[in-house]
């Protein structure tokens, strides 16, 4: 006796009952196996051509928009330093300030909590002001072990208490 006599299969998909693999019928009437690798189209891999150089495009200009003047620069009648990065205008997000900065160079600071001698380097102040969106009139007054400790103890007033005031 069959134990897959009443079983029922779909007419373009074939079950290997002792592999426990589904074919499925292509077009042409040939038998596609789950596991094995389909051809991709012309038009698949004329997409995914695009898309990779779309995205190497996009690093090479990500490259250049964090490149450090190598060399002082001349601009609208004043000197940039060589060792900054210019700032993107466009990008930052002024909140009723009268100056964004135009270029973004190493700051030198003391950490509020700990005391130690940090920097905040000009990459970091890019990433912050134009990809974050941080406030233009915000500077770094935390190293990174404290910022995260502050973090962490704000989270942890905002956790909620039972009547005993003890957290759940």
């Amino acid at each position: 006796m069959n134990p897959y006599a009443n079983s029922v299969v779909h007419p373009l998909r074939e079950l290997h009952h002792f592999t426990g693999s589904v074919r499925f019928l292509t077009p042409t009437g040939r038998f596609l196996d789950m596991n094995e690798k389909r051809k991709k189209t012309p038009r698949e891999r004329r997409l995914e051509r695009e898309n990779q150089k779309e995205e190497k495009r996009r690093k090479a200009e990500e490259a250049e928009l964090f490149q450090r003047l190598r060399e002082p620069v001349d601009l609208h009648g004043y000197t940039i330093p060589a060792g900054v990065i210019l700032a993107d205008l466009s990008e930052q997000a002024p909140n009723n300030s009268y100056g964004p900065p135009p270029v973004y160079a190493d700051i030198h600071f003391r950490c509020r909590d700990c005391q130690s001698e940090e920097v905040w380097t000009a990459e970091q102040q890019k990433w912050y002001y134009e990809i974050a969106k941080g406030p233009i009139q915000a500077t770094a007054v935390r190293c990174r072990e404290c910022r995260k400790k502050e973090r962490e103890r704000k989270r942890q007033s905002q956790l909620p208490m039972n009547s005993k005031g003890i957290e759940d």
